[in-house]
Formats: structure tokens, C-alpha cells, sequence
């Protein structure tokens, strides 16, 4: 894919973001997520990376995130989630008449490559 086209696809994926977030599409979907029960996100990463995404070669660039974009994640997740461990959801589990707070979401790795403890866990402690 030549450069000026990546640039455009990049500038297209971040116009269409800001869209639907500014749009409030984003609090709409929470908020009848929060209605209908459902009140725990989880998402899951596969690989965290230093260098930049055209500079993976032989692999699916899609399963990678680099470092730059995973604390733009998560400052977005700071900010309009609680961030829970499975022991927190253990804790609920246990003590059943606790209602499960709204807007949980927790982070997942995949496949437990060596770039999750290496390059993800740092930023995840800096997020707490």
C-alpha cells in the first residue's frame, strides 16, 4: 500500500472515530448496554509493539497495537469506564446480593506473547 494512501485511509478511520464519538453514538450503545443488563465490556489485545505497523513484516499486522495507540486506549477506557480484574468480578460473584456497577470493562490478552509482559504491562501499570 503506498504511503499517501495509508495516510488517507488513517485520516478516514480517525474522521469516521470522531463521528460517531462527538455523535454520541458511543454513550447511546453504553447506556443501553447499562439498561439491558449488560454492564461488563471486555476487550481483547493480542500483541503490543514498539515499532511502528508497516514495519511488521511477515505476520498479520492486525493483531498488533502499538504502543502509542494502547495508551490512547486506555486513557479512552480511563475515562469512561471502571477498569475491573477478574478478581474484582470474583468479588461480585461472591457477595450476590451486590449489584455489578455500570460501565465495567476489562482487558484481555489473547495469546500470551512475550510483548504483552514486555512492551503492554508497563503501560497498563502507568493506567493503574
Amino acid at each position: 500500500m503506498s504511503l499517501a494512501r495509508k495516510a488517507y485511509k488513517d485520516v478516514l478511520k480517525t474522521l469516521f472515530g470522531a463521528c460517531v464519538y462527538y455523535a454520541g453514538v458511543f454513550f447511546l450503545i453504553r447506556a443501553w448496554n447499562n439498561f439491558c443488563g449488560r454492564r461488563l465490556t471486555i476487550v481483547t489485545y493480542h500483541r503490543v509493539t514498539p515499532k511502528p505497523l508497516d514495519e511488521i513484516n511477515k505476520s498479520l499486522p492486525t493483531l498488533f497495537i502499538t504502543e502509542q495507540t494502547f495508551r490512547k486506549h486506555l486513557a479512552f477506557y480511563n475515562k469512561h469506564y471502571k477498569i475491573v480484574r477478574f478478581s474484582d468480578l470474583a468479588g461480585y460473584a461472591k457477595n450476590k446480593s451486590a449489584d455489578i456497577p455500570y460501565n465495567l470493562l476489562m482487558i484481555t490478552f489473547d495469546d500470551g506473547y512475550e510483548d504483552n509482559i514486555r512492551y503492554g504491562a508497563p503501560i497498563l501499570s502507568e493506567y493503574n
